[in-house]
């Protein structure tokens, strides 16, 4: 749809908070995404949370959450404000996504599933699109 996307790593290696947001402003990224899989003491929560801080970062939030339970049929837990890092700190507006639990057996199969994890990007894709052309 014409955005450039910059991943801040391609390797299961880690890059700290900090850096991934300062690889964000660097770029002059438009809105700032970070994908992660949940994880709950209690083995029966499972589905999709997506998370944002400023008032700015709630609508795509929003957005992307509405789009991830349609596309994927996946239980709601809903959107949710907190100070995560990766939230708070960005000028853009930014969002912390979880796909899944993987203390749950159901969504760790999920999550385990390439055909799960595309439709997840899908999802976040089409939310990208509301958020910009609104």
């Amino acid at each position: 749809a014409g955005a450039r996307v910059v991943l801040t790593r391609t390797a299961d290696v880690d890059v700290f908070l900090a850096r991934r947001v300062q690889i964000a402003e660097e770029v002059g990224a438009d809105a700032f995404i970070s994908i992660h899989n949940d994880w709950n003491p209690d083995p029966q929560v499972r589905g999709v949370t997506t998370y944002y801080y400023t008032p700015q970062s709630y609508w795509l939030a929003q957005l992307i959450q509405t789009e991830l339970v349609a596309t994927l049929g996946a239980r709601d837990v809903g959107v949710r404000r907190a100070p995560y890092y990766v939230v708070r700190t960005p000028r853009m507006p930014s969002v912390l996504v979880e796909l899944g639990f993987l203390s749950n057996v159901h969504d760790e199969r999920l999550l385990a599933d390439p055909s799960y994890r595309y439709r997840s990007a899908l999802a976040i894709y089409r939310a990208l699109l509301r958020f910009f052309t609104r």
